[in-house]
């Protein structure tokens, strides 16, 4: 069988490559280099080392995947006819998808690291990365608007491409770790400090390209993993949180959702952020004491809506069907859930703490009932009429809601 030998060809500079390293290159059978856009690849050439490169596959590629896809097959292919070593970008291992893929194949392999970005960003940093070890994370820039990124922790960003892959991150990590947040650059050339305001600006910018940004003591933004540490501190420390209960945050729930519902009708964007801010504290107050009762957890919480989104849109997560038809089938989908074989069943879902008018017109969805022979009229005349007979029921000393709510559960009861 076939031996594959993966180089990790460094930074850039061949002056950095292993002595392993280089021996594999200059002894190679069939030598294929992911891209010809490394220093590398100058040294070997200037040396008469014959090797090909991919290149080619990224002109058809749509994407990274299907470049990381291509790249394995024709490694695999190149495996066909004899021994190959394979040098790629960086250390070889962790920043190369297409490696990734070749590992998960069922042929030899032999592996030498090469100087990871990361290795070389850390000592151009000096005693800012004393402590970057801890936490540190490394991540491609084609991958950054995905990551779950922790202010807190130095970051390295790699193969930053080109000016716009470069401002896309930029602007990401300015929402992240601040506007005013400075870190260090690495090119080929040379390692400087740069604001990162300017990262998108640099004239050297390619894929060899890293940018380090050391860990704040303070975020620029606070996310919902603070606002899960606020409320849990609170619960300890705070004498009024310490005693609520699902029950006596009951109203706070109905006031918060009503207030953000008024934010909306006030086509008020600053105040609905705030409102559902308040919203949020809500449902991770009662996740904080659920916890604390061994019912449930904010995961539980996360866990449950995104699958039953995923459920109640199987044409678009599936990728197969009409996505129309998932709003069509939704309350199709809904009632399966929730294993509802009658229109009963599902109205006596329908929550009781609605208010009664929202609640009676969801019923009339599902239970048949007495109707006022009433002419046809608009929204407006509607909210006349209801309004007139609130006035009515007053003046008889009928609480309308009252009346109302009852009228709903004995229709649910018939």
């Amino acid at each position: 069988m076939a031996e594959l030998t993966i180089v990790g060809l460094g930074p850039g500079d061949p002056d950095l490559l292993t002595l392993e390293a280089r021996r594999a290159l200059i002894e190679a059978d069939t030598l294929i280099l992911r891209t010809e856009r490394h220093g590398v690849a100058d040294g070997l050439r200037a040396e008469g080392i014959r090797f090909t490169t991919l290149d080619p596959l990224y002109e058809g590629a749509n994407d990274f995947e299907e470049i990381e896809e291509a790249c394995a097959k024709a490694v695999r292919k190149a495996l066909k006819t004899g021994d190959v070593t394979y040098g790629v970008p960086g250390q070889g291992i962790l920043s190369d998808g297409s490696v990734q893929q070749l590992l998960r194949s069922r042929i030899r392999v032999r592996i030498l690291p090469g100087i990871s970005p990361a290795d070389l960003a850390l000592t151009a940093a000096g005693r800012e990365s004393a402590h970057a070890a801890d936490g540190l994370t490394q991540i491609p820039a084609s991958l950054i608007s995905s990551a779950a990124l922790n202010p807190r922790l130095p970051l390295i960003v790699t193969e930053l491409d080109d000016p716009y892959q470069a401002g896309e991150a930029k602007l990401i990590l300015q929402s992240v770790y601040g506007d005013d947040a400075s870190g260090i650059y690495i090119s080929p050339e040379r390692a400087r400090r740069l604001p990162l305001a300017l990262l998108d600006r640099q004239k050297d910018i390619d894929h060899r390209c890293v940018y380090y940004l050391p860990g704040r003591d303070e975020k620029a933004r606070m996310d919902f993993t603070d606002l899960l540490g606020i409320m849990e501190t609170l619960r300890v420390r705070c004498p009024w949180d310490r005693k609520q209960s699902h029950e006596s945050l009951r109203r706070y729930l109905l006031e918060e959702a009503y207030e953000a519902v008024d934010a909306i009708d006030r086509d008020d964007p600053q105040s609905l952020a705030e409102e559902l801010g308040d919203v949020l504290y809500q449902v991770v107050f009662h996740a904080v004491i659920a916890s604390g009762m061994g019912d449930f957890d904010i995961l539980d919480i996360t866990d449950s809506i995104c699958r039953k989104m995923i459920s109640r849109h199987p044409a678009v997560f599936s990728g197969k069907g009409d996505p129309d038809s998932d709003n069509e089938n939704w309350e199709a989908n809904k009632a399966r859930a929730h294993g509802d074989g009658s229109a009963l069943e599902s109205a006596s879902r329908i929550a009781k703490a609605l208010p009664a008018l929202m609640r009676a017109q969801k019923l009339a969805k599902y239970l048949p009932g007495e109707k006022l022979d009433i002419p046809e009229m608009d929204d407006r005349a509607a909210g006349d009429w209801l309004l007139a007979a609130a006035y009515a029921l007053r003046e008889q000393g009928i609480d309308a809601e009252s009346a109302l709510r009852e009228a709903c559960e004995r229709q649910v009861g018939r």
